[in-house]
């Protein structure tokens, strides 16, 4: 359909207008330091929304949409930093084995840290990428990475075994929030995982390093 319902609260001075959309079209994050924020199309104009808000309505919220979505962001940028690491120079290595593997692999041990961990100027991580959030295959990590991974490189093609363990992941979920005897996330913990991973890339919610 082409049409489009909002219903409207009445504005007062300094108060926020309520507005319910439907029939989405497009949605665009601006990251611009003067525009910073989620700009909303629907067939009959464009809405700019600034900030999150979490409203007490049966209606879903800014927030329970804003939080995963920046908590994959997040993801897809520590994983795009291991894999992208010196041109390049690793992907043959990661893109043969999983992404539990490669975490297992990268995330240092007692000895690594202490010699290598020396923070602020060089610290090291205490994992590369949140795996708990990849895994959780309803929370839609793993699709929303591959995704976004799969025009990156020759060597991250649908055969090899770092895609494939992330279709696998794919093909587990039910699309139902805690199914597979999965602990449904809520937005505590996708916020948690966003601030995690915004801080393994050393960058701001809105992408500055």
């Amino acid at each position: 359909s082409s049409s489009s319902s909002s219903s409207f609260i009445k504005r007062e001075t300094n108060h926020p207008i309520s507005i319910t959309l439907s029939n989405l079209l497009h949605w665009h994050i601006n990251l611009s330091p003067t525009l910073r924020g989620i700009w909303i199309q629907t067939p009959s104009a464009v809405y700019y929304l600034k900030t999150t808000l979490c409203t007490n309505t049966s209606t879903t919220s800014q927030e329970s949409i804003h939080a995963p979505l920046r908590a994959k962001l997040g993801l897809l940028s520590n994983i795009l930093d291991v894999i992208t690491e010196k041109a390049f120079v690793y992907l043959p290595i990661h893109s043969t084995r999983s992404p539990s593997n490669v975490h297992s692999l990268l995330t240092p041990n007692r000895t690594s840290l202490e010699q290598y961990h020396r923070p602020p100027l060089n610290p090291l991580n205490d994992q590369p990428f949140d795996l708990d959030l990849l895994q959780y295959a309803d929370g839609g990590g793993a699709e929303f990475v591959r995704k976004h991974l799969k025009n990156l490189h020759g060597k991250l093609g649908w055969e090899c075994k770092f895609i494939m363990s992330l279709q696998e992941i794919e093909s587990t979920s039910t699309g139902e929030y805690g199914g597979l005897n999965e602990i449904s996330w809520t937005v505590g913990d996708y916020v948690k995982s966003a601030i995690e991973a915004e801080g393994r890339g050393m960058c701001l919610p809105w992408g500055e390093k």
